[in-house]
């Protein structure tokens, strides 16, 4: 008789993401081998309660029950560090991994630190916080502008700002929700996605190919994502732009500390060159994402690369495939 993993698949949670990865956790369930795994669909309601089967479960007792925990739900490091303290296995990375890649200030000066070119930004903290701030950011920051929390998935709230009326504006809107704001440079360009995975076709760190994201509008918010009205592609690029985002995903993925699989976000400027924007330790595995068109490139499918996530998180001795 075979043993069969039981895996217990979160998704939900009280995050501004909650309907991905509501559909991130389905996509995941619907592509687990039934003859390889026992999967338990944990359900985190935005109050905080773990729910099997309808019913709620302490993690305690759901840890009893399982092997492995797939997380979706994006904390900023606070179910890593739950599944850290009780011992429990799980794909991605552990909490200091997370918590470092989902702070996208200390991204942005871990790439400047290592000459990865970021946008220029400036943090502003709610404690801190002066009405004359605007301004210096007016002089030093050419508009328009991004304004985005510092912390988790710069999706939720973002805003392009043009004026610095409306830059004031949405400042001090951020401060109801955050304490503290990045303002960044708008850079137009091209939008590219890059991921990487361990343990891949001989390599400690296999990167795809880049891929490329096209919608409507200036920005990929939240609505869109959510929507998935957005287009995946892939994009003629010379050799010396795909060979570059592909040693900065591999660069990234590697200084943040990220374990097992991420993507990077760039934007390449038709005169200045390639910018990275951010790094996620949790990519998106929902059908037609950048990271489900990746696999089919080299030949998988999703229930593959679960399979070789899975291995990552269970073994220590990884084979290839």
């Amino acid at each position: 008789m075979i043993h069969k993993i039981k895996i217990a698949i979160l998704r939900g949670g009280g995050n501004f993401d909650h309907t991905i990865s509501m559909d991130n956790g389905i996509s995941i369930l619907k592509n687990l081998s039934e003859d390889k795994y026992i999967a338990y669909d944990i359900v985190l309601s935005k109050d905080g309660n773990w729910y099997l089967n309808g019913k709620t479960i302490s993690p305690e007792k759901l840890f009893k029950q399982i092997d492995l925990v797939f997380n979706t739900i994006k904390t900023n490091g606070s179910i890593e560090k739950i599944l850290d303290n009780f011992g429990v296995k799980h794909v991605g990375s552990d909490f200091l991994s997370s918590s470092i890649s989902g702070n996208k200030i200390f991204s942005k000066k871990t790439y400047e630190k290592n000459g990865i070119k970021t946008p220029y930004y400036k943090l502003i903290r709610k404690d801190n916080y002066r009405e004359k701030d605007i301004m210096e950011i007016f002089k030093d920051i050419p508009a328009p502008y991004i304004v985005k929390p510092a912390l988790g998935d710069f999706s939720f709230n973002i805003n392009v700002m043009e004026t610095i009326n409306d830059l004031k504006e949405s400042i001090e809107n951020l401060f109801e929700i955050t304490d503290s704001i990045l303002i960044e440079e708008f850079i137009k360009g091209r939008e590219m996605t890059c991921c990487v995975v361990d343990n891949f076709r001989t390599k400690n760190n296999y990167s795809f190919l880049p891929v490329e994201i096209t919608y409507e509008g200036n920005i990929l918010d939240m609505e869109s994502k959510i929507k998935s009205s957005f287009d995946v592609g892939f994009p003629k690029l010379s050799n010396f732009e795909k060979e570059n985002i592909q040693r900065i995903t591999l660069e990234s993925h590697k200084l943040l500390g990220i374990k097992n699989y991420s993507h990077s976000d760039f934007i390449i400027h038709p005169k200045r060159g390639i910018y990275i924007l951010e790094t996620n330790s949790m990519p998106d595995l929902r059908q037609n994402s950048h990271l489900s068109k990746s696999i089919e490139f080299v030949g998988l499918n999703t229930s593959e690369f679960l399979d070789h996530l899975i291995i990552l998180a269970i073994k220590n001795d990884l084979p290839q495939i």
